[in-house]
C-alpha cells in the first residue's frame, strides 16, 4: 500500500510549523531516525537523518 502525498498547506498546516518542529528536534540533539507526518491519510512531510534512509 502506498500512502498518498500532499502538501502541508493543502491539509491546513503551514510548512513553517513543520520546519520549526524539525529545527527544534535538531537543536535538542534528539536521536531521531526518521519522521513522517500524516493528516487525513496523506503524507504531508517526511525525512530521515543520516545514516538512515527511506
Amino acid at each position: 500500500m502506498r500512502i498518498e502525498k500532499a502538501t502541508p498547506e493543502s491539509q491546513g498546516i503551514p510548512s513553517s510549523a513543520i520546519l520549526n518542529f524539525l529545527n527544534k528536534v535538531n537543536e535538542q540533539k534528539l536521536e531521531v531516525h526518521s519522521f513522517m507526518l500524516l493528516k487525513n491519510g496523506k503524507n504531508i512531510a517526511d525525512c530521515w537523518w543520516k545514516p538512515y534512509a527511506a
